[in-house]
């Protein structure tokens, strides 16, 4: 009686894997946004907590980094004590964090070198093979990449 309810709920389990597997494609699309303050990204908050897995690089982020260390550096001060603090500065963060920090800060021009991408904003799909450009708009981009994917499938 026990083996048989098992396998009865393995069918079920089966049968909505299947069924729902044409629905959940999203789910294994990954989106690349490579953006800038200048073109700020909106509609973020509309796409969380769905299916569809959302990377953002700005590209302001290194800028900000660097700006994190010089900021208290006198403009025209002596070099030699400029550099000890921002020395002081990566030491106190640790090796290891300020990698990460660095690495985060410069993926978006990482991803967009590797990809090939000559302008920005972008939204990239199927890791850079489609791009949607100067749209903002998150929804709007998505939106575009699927009505133009539907056109390819009738194709």
């Amino acid at each position: 009686m026990k083996i048989a309810h098992q396998l009865k709920s393995l069918r079920v389990l089966l049968f909505l894997c299947i069924s729902l597997s044409g629905f959940n494609a999203w789910a294994k699309v990954d989106i690349e946004v490579i953006y800038n303050d200048q073109f700020p990204l909106s509609g973020v908050a509309q796409i969380t907590g769905s299916a569809l897995q959302v990377k953002l690089y700005n590209l302001d982020d290194a800028k900000r980094l660097l700006a994190s260390f010089k900021q208290g550096l006198a403009p025209y001060g002596d070099p030699q004590q400029s550099k000890a603090m921002i020395m002081q500065r990566f030491n106190a963060m640790g090796k290891a964090n300020l990698k990460k920090q660095f690495s985060q800060a410069y993926q978006g021009i990482i991803v967009g070198t590797q990809y090939g991408v000559k302008r920005f904003p972008v939204v990239l799909f199927d890791q850079g093979q489609s791009a949607v450009y100067g749209v903002t708009h998150l929804p709007d981009a998505i939106a575009l990449y699927q009505q133009w994917k539907k056109g390819q499938r009738r194709q």
